[in-house]
């Protein structure tokens, strides 16, 4: 007559497991977006030109693209729940450094800074 479900209560874990990836994507993505609208000014305060600028904001995409092979024997390795939860765990971690980024006064530090956590972000 009816059809086989699951234990009591698996649809709702697996709505709510749903739902909080989805946010936590929407998280993570709204905040590389919102760098856009302040990074540049704040950069060029420091004293950085156009091209510095451009490659912290380039080198993201470019550390996607080199480590995205990487993802799926790391996947098969440790599974997805693991490398998705580690994942964002690192890029938090390295938009909360990103934070400090406007204490360094020294542009070429400051620079290095940006890049090094931009990498961070992308893996």
């Amino acid at each position: 007559m009816g059809k086989a479900r699951g234990a009591p209560g698996a649809r709702g874990r697996k709505m709510l497991a749903l739902v909080c990836i989805n946010a936590s994507n929407m998280a993570c993505h709204s905040v590389y977006s919102v760098l856009a609208s302040f990074f540049p000014q704040a950069a060029h305060a420091k004293g950085l030109t156009a091209e510095p600028i451009g490659l912290v904001f380039a080198i993201f995409a470019a550390v996607v693209f080199v480590s995205a092979p990487l993802a799926a024997p790391m996947l098969s390795q440790h599974g997805k729940r693991q490398i998705y939860v580690a994942g964002l765990a690192t890029v938090s971690s390295a938009t909360i450094a990103f934070a400090f980024a406007d204490h360094i006064d020294n542009p070429t530090a400051y620079l290095w800074w940006c890049i090094l956590l931009r990498c961070v972000q992308g893996f």
